[in-house]
C-alpha cells in the first residue's frame, strides 16, 4: 500500500513538472498563438473586416516559421485589404504597404490587377459576337458584367469563317484550340496545352470522355494590358476574360475566349472558368442552363483557394439576412439587381457545391436536362430523394455551416 502510495505521488510529480514545462515552453506558446491568429483572422475576413485581419496576421509575422495556412492566409488578405482600400480611399500610405508585402509573398502578382478587379472575381457569360442586333445588356450595376448566351434562331445569318487574325497577331493552333497572341509563341503554345488538358477535365467531370474534335475550333484572344482587352471587347479592363458562344438549331457555331495577359488569376480561375462556360454549350446546345447553374458549375473549374472564397462567406450573408432561399435561386431566369449579385454568386457557387458533392457532377447534369421538363423543385424528390425547395434549404444550409 505503501509504495502504491509512493509511486502514485511520483506520477503526480512527474505529470506536474511535465505540465509545467509544456506551460513554460515558448515554441508551444508561439504555435497556440499562431493557430488563434489564422483563427481570429479568418473570421474577421468572414465579417469583411480585412484589415482587423491584417493586424490580427502581421502581429505574429516574426513566428510564423513558414507556415503554409498562415502564408496561404496572409496572401488572402492583403488582396483583401487592398481591395477595400482602393474601393474605400484607403491611405496611400497602407496601399504602399501592402503592395510591398504581396510583392514579397508572389513577386509574380500584379497588384495593379487586384486593385481593379471586384470581389468576387468578375466574369462574363458567353454571348454570341457575331449577331446583328446588339447582345442583351448585363444587369444595371452588375460588377461582374454577366451576359447570358445568345442562342441565334434557325433564320440567323449563316456562320462566319474564322476571324482573320489583324495585323501584328499570329497563331498556334491545337487540337481543339487556335490561340491568337502578339507577343510569346512559347507562351501561347504553352496556354493551348493547358486549355486542351482543361477542356477534357470539363468533359470528364461533367459528362464523360470528350468525344469529337471541335469544329470550329475555339479562338483564344490573349490580350497584353486590361487597356488593350478593354478597347478590343468593350469589356470593362477589370474583366480578367469572358467567352462567347453562338449556337443555331443546336449546332456550335463559333468558340471565342478573350483574356487578359496581366490578370494575375488567369490560368487558375478565368482560363478554366471560360472553357467551362464553352464545354457547357456544347452539353447543352438546345436547353439553356438557368443562370444559379451555369455559375455555380463554371466555377467548380476554379482553383480550391477560389471556391472556398465563396463558401466561406456564407455564414456572413446568413448573419446578415442577404442569402437568398433555395426556391428564390431555383426561379430566378437571370441575374438579380445589382445589390444582391454578391449573395447570388455565394448561393449559386454554394449550392451547385453541395448537389455536386451528394451524387456527383454527372448526377447533377441529368438532373438539369430532366428538370425543364417536370421543373427544377419537383424533380429534386426525383434525382436526390429531396422533397422541395424548402427540404433542399434546410439541408444545404446544415451542411454549409457544418462544413467551415
Amino acid at each position: 500500500m505503501v509504495r502504491l502510495m509512493i509511486a502514485a505521488a511520483c506520477f503526480v510529480v512527474v505529470v506536474s513538472f511535465a505540465s509545467a514545462d509544456a506551460d513554460s515552453d515558448p515554441r508551444i506558446t508561439r504555435a497556440l498563438a499562431l493557430q488563434k491568429a489564422i483563427t481570429d483572422a479568418k473570421s474577421h475576413l468572414d465579417a469583411r473586416r480585412p484589415l482587423d485581419a491584417a493586424t490580427v496576421l502581421e502581429a505574429e509575422i516574426l513566428f510564423a516559421n513558414g507556415d503554409e495556412r498562415y502564408l496561404a492566409l496572409l496572401k488572402e488578405t492583403y488582396i483583401a485589404c487592398l481591395r477595400e482600400l482602393s474601393q474605400n480611399g484607403g491611405n496611400t500610405a497602407r496601399v504602399d504597404h501592402f503592395r510591398r508585402q504581396l510583392r514579397i509573398l508572389d513577386p509574380q502578382l500584379n497588384t495593379d490587377d487586384l486593385i481593379a478587379a471586384v470581389s468576387p472575381a468578375p466574369a462574363t457569360m458567353p454571348e454570341r459576337i457575331d449577331a446583328p442586333a446588339p447582345a442583351k445588356a448585363a444587369p444595371k450595376g452588375d460588377p461582374f458584367q454577366q451576359m447570358p448566351l445568345d442562342r441565334q434562331p434557325a433564320a440567323a445569318t449563316k456562320p462566319k469563317p474564322q476571324v482573320a487574325m489583324p495585323d501584328g497577331w499570329q497563331s498556334f493552333e491545337s487540337t481543339n484550340f487556335r490561340v491568337l497572341y502578339r507577343q510569346n509563341r512559347e507562351q501561347a503554345g504553352k496556354l493551348a496545352t493547358r486549355a486542351e488538358q482543361l477542356r477534357s477535365a470539363t468533359f470528364e467531370r461533367w459528362f464523360g470522355p470528350a468525344g469529337a474534335d471541335w469544329a470550329p475550333r475555339c479562338d483564344v484572344w490573349l490580350h497584353v494590358t486590361a487597356t488593350e482587352y478593354a478597347a478590343a471587347t468593350q469589356k470593362p479592363a477589370a474583366t480578367p476574360g469572358h467567352a462567347s458562344v453562338g449556337i443555331r438549331e443546336g449546332k456550335v457555331l463559333h468558340r471565342r475566349i478573350d483574356l487578359r495577359l496581366d490578370s494575375s488569376n488567369m490560368h487558375d480561375s478565368a482560363l478554366p472558368r471560360e472553357i467551362g462556360y464553352v464545354v457547357l454549350a456544347d452539353l447543352f446546345p438546345d436547353q439553356p442552363l438557368p443562370t444559379w447553374a451555369h455559375v455555380g458549375m463554371t466555377i467548380q473549374g476554379e482553383s480550391p483557394m477560389e471556391i472556398s472564397r465563396y463558401l466561406r462567406s456564407m455564414a456572413r450573408l446568413l448573419n446578415e439576412k442577404k442569402l437568398l432561399a433555395v426556391r428564390d435561386l431555383l426561379k430566378m431566369p437571370d441575374f438579380p439587381e445589382a445589390e444582391r449579385i454578391t449573395a447570388f454568386y455565394v448561393g449559386s457557387v454554394s449550392l451547385v457545391d453541395y448537389l455536386v458533392k451528394l451524387k456527383g457532377p454527372r448526377a447533377f447534369v441529368l438532373y438539369l436536362r430532366e428538370a425543364p421538363r417536370r421543373g427544377y423543385e419537383e424533380a429534386l424528390d426525383r434525382h436526390y430523394g429531396i422533397k422541395d425547395a424548402a427540404d433542399l434549404h434546410d439541408r444545404w444550409l446544415k451542411a454549409s455551416l457544418k462544413g467551415e
